[in-house]
């Protein structure tokens, strides 16, 4: 077994399959590519290596604005796991050109700006263009600041992050608790 609690054979089959998905997606919208695939922290990752045309493939995938990638990911998620038993599911990571990588760096010096700020300045900071995945990493690196409290609001595709200091609740009173979406 590991970290996933699954088999060997069973991350096999996962990768595989999540192979074989990804490069007929590919191929309906004639891109031509090989398709890596390996577990990294419990999490088959499937990785896209154009034949052709790599920047422009990897520049139309990975564009802030379309969320292609993104987009990909979610229906690889929603194909590869419909009507499989919850504790038999895999998580899909889809990859191309070191993007999701970088942009975790991103997200990563991202959260340590907006906590300089809202430490410095004891405003609360609002944080916009994020998608859902990116907003959930997001707080998920700001619960190692417990003097820091966040929460999302809005509707998509205008839903923001916002964080704030934590405000000490009088006794009788709850504290605040984030919304994680």
């Amino acid at each position: 077994m590991t970290d996933t609690g699954q088999s060997g054979d069973a991350q096999a089959r996962h990768l595989e399959r999540g192979r074989q998905w990804l490069a007929s997606v590919l191929q309906l919208g004639a891109i031509e590519a090989k398709i890596a695939a390996e577990m990294l922290n419990g999490e088959a990752w499937l990785t896209i290596e154009p034949v052709d045309n790599t920047d422009a493939i990897t520049a139309a995938l990975c564009d802030r604005q379309e969320h292609a990638l993104d987009a990909l990911q979610y229906l690889a998620n929603a194909t590869l796991n419909f009507e499989v038993e919850p504790d038999l599911q895999c998580s899909y990571t889809l990859e191309i050109g070191d993007y999701r990588k970088t942009r975790d760096a991103e997200l990563k010096e991202l959260v340590l700006e907006v906590v300089e700020r809202v430490r410095s300045s004891g405003q609360s900071a609002e944080l916009a263009g994020l998608t859902s995945a990116e907003r959930r990493e997001v707080h998920h690196y700001l619960s190692e600041y417990p003097d820091l409290v966040n929460h999302s609001h809005g509707q998509e595709p205008h839903r923001k992050l916002v964080v704030a200091l934590k405000v000490e609740p009088a006794s009788g009173e709850s504290a605040q608790q984030p919304d994680e979406t």
